[in-house]
């Protein structure tokens, strides 16, 4: 949104995975091969405008257990606290998922 002052940044909630993210609709086909990744942190915007505000983190240190880094101080959440529509940067880790990795996990 323009405004004659500056730029409004956009409020909207966009949901995402915390794991299970596949991309292989969009990438070519390989053999036996397909990939998921693993959300393991967010950087987020807080603030009502692009040219200002301030960035917090959400950093995955285990299974269903995240960190708040808000400068100085660290904060323990859950996953269900880390959507939020302050997320900025998202960065995923990829799992490759084999014919063997499945048989191994599936037995």
């Amino acid at each position: 949104m323009i405004n004659e002052d500056f730029i409004d940044k956009r409020e909207t909630f966009v949901d995402y995975p915390l794991s299970k993210l596949t991309l292989d609709e969009y990438t070519p086909k390989q053999k036996a091969q397909s990939s998921e990744y693993k959300l393991y942190a967010i950087i987020n915007h807080h603030s009502y405008s692009q040219y200002g505000g301030h960035y917090t983190a959400f950093i995955k240190i285990e299974d269903n257990l995240w960190v708040h880094c808000n400068d100085h101080i660290l904060t323990c959440v859950t996953e269900k606290e880390v959507k939020t529509r302050d997320a900025y940067l998202l960065f995923y880790r990829r799992t490759v998922l084999t014919a063997t990795n499945v048989i191994n996990l599936t037995f």
